[in-house]
């Protein structure tokens, strides 16, 4: 929960920042107040104060770091989880034009790196 988006937390200059923390059986605590700094960016306050790591829902998360995967293993060789991970590619960039333009980069990116020969 936060009464303020990250957007507007990363613009304070001046001010506290009261953060709640919830246990695992749900009991909620206020931590120490931090002060606001000059600086902060988007991805800090979201990472850093909320706490929060994954950008996008469950399952296209769970869908990348399997991608990820693939495209690694592609990087070694693997020709079996390279067309996997086209096909991945392919089913992410479906579920929104952010991560279409994502996905698209990483084909383009892939095509390049297998297109070098080994060094």
């Amino acid at each position: 929960m936060a009464t303020h988006s990250p957007f507007v937390i990363a613009s304070l200059n001046h001010g506290w920042i009261h953060q709640f923390a919830v246990d695992g059986h749900g009991a909620v605590t206020i931590k120490a107040p931090q002060a606001a700094s000059k600086g902060d960016s988007y991805v800090s306050v979201v990472e850093d104060i909320m706490d929060l790591h994954e950008w996008y829902d469950p399952e296209t998360e769970n869908l990348l770091v399997e991608f990820r995967s693939h495209r690694d293993k592609a990087y070694n060789g693997d020709l079996f989880a390279q067309r996997q991970a086209k096909e991945l590619a392919a089913t992410i960039g479906k579920r929104s034009v952010e991560l279409g333009y994502m996905m698209g980069r990483e084909m383009s990116q892939m095509d390049r790196q297998l297109a070098q020969p080994p060094s």
